[in-house]
């Protein structure tokens, strides 16, 4: 509760920001994006990504073309709310999946 009088900012955004649980690269070879790791537990995992697939879309916006800083920050948002990214994973048709965004704390990312 000290942190919410004292760093009111902080406590909002380690409370009410959150992403997927994934961590992700720029593949240097095709500068798609790509999943590096999905963390054990998060909203990627329940939505079925896995290590490896590639994102193509982040709410219908083409991933392809901006730099990893701005996927990542279309990817994160208020964690009660949710994002729709179109996924290829090799040997497949696309994937469209909604996934319900969790808080750093949920995710258990120090913030």
């Amino acid at each position: 509760m000290h942190s919410a009088i004292t760093n009111l900012a902080a406590f909002a955004r380690n409370r009410f920001t959150g992403g997927i649980g994934a961590a992700l690269a720029t593949d240097p070879a095709t500068g798609a994006l790509r999943i590096v790791k999905v963390l054990a537990g998060s909203p990627a995992e329940m939505a079925g990504l896995r290590d490896g697939d590639h994102i193509l879309q982040v709410d219908g916006v083409a991933t392809s073309g901006r730099t990893l800083a701005q996927n990542v920050e279309s990817i994160r948002g208020f964690a009660a709310g949710s994002v729709t990214l179109t996924v290829h994973r090799a040997g497949s048709t696309n994937l469209q999946c909604v996934i319900h965004r969790s808080s750093w704390m949920g995710l258990g990312v120090p913030r």
